[in-house]
């Protein structure tokens, strides 16, 4: 799978649905077609691309140093000096984001050994992606859900909270001694206060008109290239990767046979389908489009609610956090020189422990 295009893996699943689930051709082509011209497809794009947009352009602004720069002076001890910052560059989803914050914490306390750098960093970015609703991973499961992505949000926000807990209670086993105050002033990163308006707007507007406002206001603000910007920020694999799952996620659910194998007892599987998408791919989207669309007929129908699409979109990001073929994860790994098997040892406990927090959620709810 590493070397393998994700969205030919699923562009290739499509006529693989006419395989395992025969329909007459024609009722085939226009379902495909009517997943082609959806607007909910093109508006999961649209927003994504905005997304990569906005990387974009705070990572040549450099807001994103600026306010590295600021939470090492401010913090109190060395415990959120090693937290905050890639917590709070994780706000912003970017691919290889992860090597964005690792310079952030690496001067903090150098006595760390590597595969606890590498901890720290890889866990704190990560702790957004239950919730922020600028995130592609949520972007897509509301996509597919058909339901209002602040919802879907603010639901899931205490799993932020819990996995902010976990990485801090986790780290106090192996940074001790306060953090020594660091010499002179530091100025708040005033460049960071249009994404944290974004963000919080994000839980109350459509992100499909906040974004171009937004953006527009942030490429006149730094004098950015809008062109340049554009351009660089475009990339095929993942907007090809966004539109390939929701085509298919029409043509699959939408497919009588499917709809009868879910009916039939193919949910049983959803949770274990989620957790093995999510490892073997190290890609959220990917659990996502193979998981969430056996939810949607029975979300529907009124079987599950969010506490079933909770525990799916959490047990399927497990997944993601342990694969090996995670971008961040292989990152991080590589910057700080950190061995799979140490990494690992430092992963273990927490995953298991928000997977433990959330089935007990998921089971009180229902």
């Amino acid at each position: 799978m590493k070397n393998f295009p994700l969205w030919l893996f699923f562009l290739l699943l499509i006529p693989l649905v006419w395989v395992f689930f025969p329909v007459p051709p024609g009722d085939f082509l226009k379902t495909l077609k009517e997943g082609i011209t959806s607007f909910s497809t093109w508006r999961v794009i649209l927003i994504v691309y905005f997304v990569l947009v906005l990387g974009r352009t705070m990572r040549e602004s450099g807001t994103i140093e600026e306010v590295g720069r600021y939470l090492r002076g401010m913090m109190p001890n060395k415990k959120l000096a090693l937290s905050v910052p890639p917590a709070l560059v994780g706000m912003l989803p970017m691919p290889g984001g992860a090597l964005l914050s690792a310079p952030l914490i690496e001067d903090v306390d150098r006595s760390l050994p590597p595969h606890h750098l590498a901890f720290i960093n890889y866990w704190f970015r990560h702790i957004w992606e239950y919730c922020l609703p600028i995130y592609p991973g949520l972007i897509v499961a509301a996509g597919i859900l058909e339901v209002p992505i602040r919802k879907l949000s603010l639901y899931q926000f205490p799993l932020t909270f819990l996995a902010f807990g976990t990485g801090y209670l986790f780290i106090s086993g192996f940074v001790k001694e306060r953090r020594r105050e660091e010499k002179g002033k530091v100025r708040f990163p005033w460049k960071i206060l249009p994404l944290l308006f974004l963000i919080i707007l994000g839980f109350r507007f459509d992100l499909l008109y906040l974004f171009p406002l937004f953006l527009v206001f942030l490429l006149i603000q730094h004098r950015l290239n809008p062109w340049k910007i554009l351009k660089n920020a475009f990339s095929f694999s993942t907007i090809f990767l966004i539109f390939v799952i929701m085509v298919f996620k029409h043509v699959l659910t939408s497919n009588p046979g499917f709809q009868e194998l879910v009916a039939g007892g193919g949910k049983r599987y959803i949770f274990l389908l989620s957790f093995l998408s999510g490892y073997l791919t190290g890609v959220n989207q990917a659990y996502i489009a193979m998981s969430f669309p056996f939810l949607v007929p029975l979300f529907r129908a009124g079987e599950i609610g969010l506490p079933a699409v909770m525990y799916t979109y959490t047990v399927g990001f497990m997944g993601v956090l342990l694969s090996p073929f995670h971008l961040c994860l292989i990152l991080t790994r590589e910057y700080y020189g950190a061995s799979l098997k140490d990494t690992y040892r430092d992963l273990i406990l927490p995953v298991f422990s928000i997977f433990l927090l959330a089935t007990v959620w998921y089971l009180w709810s229902v």
